[in-house]
């Protein structure tokens, strides 16, 4: 309730995080209420659970299409139904892990625009949900893997997975700083 007051007087206050509060304010220029974000939570909820049946096509063959199924699962579905920060992270972060799986599956790099949407993707997540930045080691330790980035060091792909760490978590943490 307070995001979305907060939302409607486009005043942004830290108690919870400023960012959902202001993309909530963009998607009252929709619809006034919290059906445009609630759509959109759902959009990447279903996204997600789509590219993960894809991703695992390879080793379930036709099973791969009942895997959307278990996202009608009672404890991930009702709570799929609020608009809360830790809901608004795992609805992004789910498509980030299951296009990271997909591309894995398929063998293949990602694309330029695959990284940027995994990366926009992230950087929303964490937004919304600040100390969920202990996900991303983990998120772009795989994005490294899967690009096949340096793939004989070890000790650079971590580097560059906690570079990549670094980069959102500053892009977050400094303008908050320079006030």
């Amino acid at each position: 309730m307070v995001q979305y007051s907060e939302a409607k007087a486009y005043a942004f206050a830290d108690w919870h995080p400023p960012f959902m509060a202001w993309w909530w304010s963009k998607s009252l220029l929709v619809v006034d209420g919290p059906q445009s974000l609630f759509i959109q939570l759902q959009g990447l909820y279903w996204l997600g659970w789509g590219l993960l049946a894809a991703g695992l096509r390879p080793q379930l063959g036709r099973w791969h299409l009942a895997v959307p199924l278990v996202g009608l699962w009672p404890g991930l579905l009702f709570p799929a139904g609020m608009i809360w920060k830790d809901i608004w992270f795992a609805a992004f972060l789910l498509p980030a892990w299951s296009l990271l799986l997909l591309q894995r599956s398929k063998q293949e790099p990602l694309g330029w625009w695959q990284t940027a949407i995994v990366f926009l993707l992230a950087s929303f997540a964490v937004a919304a949900k600040p100390n969920g930045v202990v996900v991303l080691p983990f998120l772009f330790g795989f994005w490294v893997y899967v690009q096949g980035l340096w793939m004989r060091d070890w000790r650079r792909r971590i580097g560059m997975a906690l570079a990549l760490v670094v980069a959102i978590a500053g892009a977050y943490v400094l303008p908050a700083l320079m006030m």
